[in-house]
């Protein structure tokens, strides 16, 4: 078996990623039941509300924000990887050597230059707000 690939990328480039922060925000209320105090009396005996459990909130809907971003700095691609099965193959970068925490990433998430990487970021970002994300 002879495998040739055309990487868009070279072992010792620098380059830029991107990165995804995810949030949840959360829509709260005072909790009717403690009336915001987080605690009730039942019985003569003071204990925490049993809806909010002492927050004193209730949160009555959330939603999942997602912000795209470039690194502040370049990472160094160490080795290419691929992985080939009877439908597709993929290639993956490792970056850094072992010092990065995500040790391969994918093509997509890589960039020769920053500019191009917030961009990306940027077209990412205007997708999420789009898709009523924010």
């Amino acid at each position: 078996m002879h495998i040739d690939v055309e990487t868009k990328f070279e072992v010792g480039q620098e380059v830029f990623l991107i990165k995804k922060d995810r949030k949840v925000i959360e829509n709260k209320e005072k909790c009717k039941i403690c009336n915001g105090e987080g605690h009730i009396v039942f019985k003569r005996y003071t204990m925490s509300c049993p809806e909010c459990e002492g927050s004193k909130y209730i949160c009555v809907d959330s939603n999942i924000v997602d912000n795209y971003f470039t690194d502040k700095k370049p990472h160094t691609i160490t080795s290419i990887g691929i992985k080939t099965t009877a439908k597709e193959s993929e290639l993956t970068y490792m970056i850094d050597g072992k010092a990065y925490e995500r040790k391969k990433v994918s093509e997509n998430e890589i960039f020769a230059t920053r500019e191009e990487a917030e961009n990306r970021c940027n077209e990412l970002n205007k997708e999420v707000k789009g898709n009523g994300n924010r």
